[in-house]
């Protein structure tokens, strides 16, 4: 049977045409050749894909994978895959621009013939991925240094995608021209940059559509779907784009194969005058095929480069007879094309994991480098507050965060030891130690220096601090104080302050009581806290360490009276004040964790240990804490207010972190508690199922990078878990700062807020 002579086109226009004419006509056989031999792959993936989203969670609606390594058998199977890819590409890439460039030429190929000729050139096609990898691997890593270099990110991308769109361009010619001519990929190459002498700009066009084809399957197909149910970045959405390329990928192989399929001018506008006329005669001179452009008069001006067509002719199989195809073969490769992209969101959704959904908004808090957070529900909502060393502030997230009050700036060095605000009857209350002396002034004992409450209607009232006149003394203490810590608690109608300062060698001329530091409580039967009891502890007990980098002391209501916490980081010491009468007649000190280290630790910052104290169902404390030399986290439950019959359950494995846990109580008094997996890079809520937290529920939520530096943790009314975390600050010191100023260095931490749309995070309990 005679089939028709292949030839190419000689006007660009028509070459224009010809891709959609082709389309219809090529696009069975094109996806056959082309997608079939990556179909395993794709079906391969799908344990890849379970995987991935059962360790993910929903943000904002997007699927947001977490950052954790894969464990060893994925990462074998992910290496494989790409392994296989890479190998599998060459012949799949080969096959279906033969098919693309012989239909161009108006030539039939059939898919068998295309791929026992795309596996005969197997070293040409590998050698065209590895040339396109590494121009592609070169231009990424050109465009990551100049982002490192704080480019603006749209200039990199301006410079970066034309840039290699140049650079592969020949490339990109190469492949059908070495294809079709038998040639080496070396010449083959070479031809490509002659073939574009005179079409550098339709080789040019060529490429930058092939590779503007991929705008649909990324940010043009992510908008469409944004109005359809589909969680972006999750296995559905990657099953409708896997399938959108089935009708992708063969127009870009029409469009890669195109510059091979023209002999023409190009742009004709340089030579209008000029016709082009292909050599058929042997006694020319000239090899049969040539393409030379000849003057209206005839005189020849010199040949175009082309594809040999005379090579071509002799290098490709004939074509062979036409059969029709089985119903039952065309249904067996109509699923084989199909399926596989359904099989990730099939086993997904047949999974046993349902990632958590949250919403995620900035808090916008202002805070220092070392924040105290705290949280209340409130109306359907939360509010939190924040204190930290260069400013205070309360917002109330619902699920946005809106400020009710803020006070930041530079350092405030008369502020020591506060107390974030916590909820009291009809209001907010929070304490502080002021420091009344000038800053750069004599160190003579200033009568206003102390502890102070303040006690307020409305949050941003209680931001007001002693300076301005606000607040009441509770503890005057004129001398040099350090170590300085405070907690509040409401108490029936009043409140209960627990503060401590370091240890002085002579009395305090300001204060009435020998007051020499250590650790003090005032019980107040009224908000005003006009006539105090105080209560005394033991001298030896004390928070000693110069670092104060960590919420030392914790106080709730227990039963009648009251507990509180006071944590040692410099032994690494827990210990339990309590009180089981308002008057606290008979107070009672009790050791939870004993002596960790054998030497103080004053020598930089000491190991977080993190405790967090909260009055149980039952009226008795329940102590969360960081252990300060394994890094888990403990349950301690208290059976009675003093803490000395309790139980202790470790609740999570080791961390060479030491954040303080994120602790709340549900609507039923269940502990829930807001740690970290150091291991997989996590963030982690666990739901005790009862009240002593036998029984714990694990719910992975979002990834993290870095260490986390403090988080709070609220559930409100409907048990859905709040939470206002942060991460390390990261700045670098300006030109103008000392790099050894810590103060320079650190940037106040973003805090976000995170919230999760279902009671418990999704946790069954």
């Amino acid at each position: 049977m005679n089939h028709p002579a292949p030839d190419t086109h000689d006007s660009w226009w028509e070459l224009a045409l010809a891709v959609p004419r082709s389309y219809p006509r090529a696009l069975v056989p094109l996806m056959v050749a082309a997608v079939l031999p990556l179909a395993p792959l794709v079906l391969l993936s799908a344990p890849l894909s379970v995987w991935t989203t059962g360790r993910a969670a929903h943000v904002n609606g997007v699927l947001e994978p977490a950052l954790a390594p894969l464990p060893d058998q994925f990462a074998i199977l992910a290496g494989l895959l790409l392994l296989l890819a890479l190998a599998v590409t060459p012949v799949a890439a080969g096959a279906g621009v033969l098919i693309a460039a012989t239909t161009l030429l108006g030539r039939r190929l059939g898919v068998r013939d295309a791929w026992r000729h795309a596996l005969r050139r197997y070293g040409t096609g590998a050698v065209w991925l590895l040339f396109t990898l590494t121009l592609l691997a070169l231009v990424i890593a050109g465009a990551a240094f100049a982002l490192a270099l704080e480019w603006p990110p749209l200039v990199v991308g301006l410079l970066s995608v034309p840039l290699f769109v140049f650079l592969w361009t020949p490339v990109l010619v190469m492949l059908p021209v070495a294809l079709l001519e038998g040639r080496g990929p070396w010449r083959s190459l070479a031809r490509a940059w002659l073939m574009g002498r005179t079409r550098r700009r339709l080789h040019l066009a060529c490429a930058a559509i092939a590779v503007g084809l991929g705008y649909p399957l990324g940010a043009g197909l992510d908008l469409l779907l944004s109005a359809t149910p589909l969680v972006e970045g999750g296995a559905a959405v990657g099953a409708v784009k896997l399938l959108a390329w089935l009708g992708l990928a063969p127009l870009l192989l029409l469009v890669v194969s195109a510059p091979a399929a023209f002999h023409g001018n190009f742009p004709l506008w340089n030579d209008r005058d000029v016709t082009h006329r292909r050599v058929r005669d042997p006694g020319s001179g000239l090899p049969t095929g040539t393409i030379v452009r000849e003057n209206p008069d005839g005189r020849t001006l010199g040949d175009l480069p082309s594809l040999d067509l005379a090579r071509a002719r002799a290098h490709l199989p004939e074509p062979g007879e036409r059969r029709p195809v089985r119903r039952t073969t065309a249904v067996l490769v109509g699923a084989a094309l199909v399926l596989p992209p359904l099989a990730a969101p099939v086993a997904v959704a047949a999974g046993p994991v349902d990632p958590p959904e949250l919403t995620a908004a900035p808090s916008t808090l202002t805070t220092g480098s070392e924040p105290l957070i705290t949280g209340m529900a409130e109306d359907g909502g939360v509010e939190f507050s924040t204190v930290g060393d260069r400013g205070m502030g309360h917002v109330v997230c619902d699920p946005e965060c809106t400020p009710s009050g803020e006070v930041s700036g530079d350092q405030d060095h008369s502020v020591m030891g506060p107390s974030p605000l916590v909820e009291v009857a009809d209001g907010y209350a929070r304490t502080a130690w002021h420091d009344g002396r000038p800053f750069d002034g004599p160190d003579d004992p200033s009568e206003d220096s102390g502890l102070y409450l303040f006690v307020c209607e409305n949050a941003e009232d209680c931001l007001e601090g002693a300076a301005d006149g606000a607040g009441t003394q509770l503890r005057p203490f004129g001398e040099n104080t350090y170590d300085a810590r405070s907690a509040v608690a409401p108490l029936g109608d009043g409140l209960v302050v627990v503060s401590h300062s370091g240890f002085q060698e002579k009395k305090d001329p300001t204060a009435e009581d020998g007051d020499l530091g250590g650790l003090r409580a005032h019980v107040c039967e009224d908000l005003e806290c006009s006539d105090p009891s105080v209560v005394e502890f033991p001298d030896e007990v004390s928070t000693e360490s110069y670092h104060a980098r960590d919420h030392r002391i914790d106080v709730v209501p227990a039963g009648d009276g009251f507990a509180a916490t006071l944590t040692d980081n410099a032994f690494g010491t827990v210990t339990v004040h309590s009180c089981t009468d308002p008057g606290c007649t008979d107070p009672e000190v009790t050791e939870v964790l004993g002596e960790q280290f054998a030497a103080r630790t004053d020598d930089g910052p000491p190991p977080r240990t993190g405790t967090t104290l909260r009055e149980g169902p039952d009226g008795t404390p329940v102590i969360v804490l960081r252990h300060p030399l394994t890094g888990t986290v403990q349950v301690v439950d208290c059976q009675d207010t003093a803490c000395t019959d309790r139980t202790e359950k470790t609740v999570t494995g080791p961390g060479w972190a030491r954040p303080e846990p994120g602790v709340d109580q549900d609507s039923e008094g269940r502990l829930q508690i807001l740690t970290y997996d150091y291991a997989d890079l996590r963030m982690v809520l666990l739901s005790c199922v009862e009240s002593g937290c036998a029984e714990v529920e694990r719910t992975p939520l979002v990834g993290f990078e870095g260490s986390p530096d403090r988080s709070t943790l609220v559930m409100d009314e409907l048990d859905r878990p709040h939470i206002l975390w942060n991460t390390p600050p990261s700045r670098q010191p300006d030109e103008d700062e000392e790099d050894d100023d810590p103060i320079a260095r650190d940037r106040p931490p973003e805090l976000e807020h995170l919230r999760c749309a279902e009671p418990w995070c999704g946790a069954d309990l």
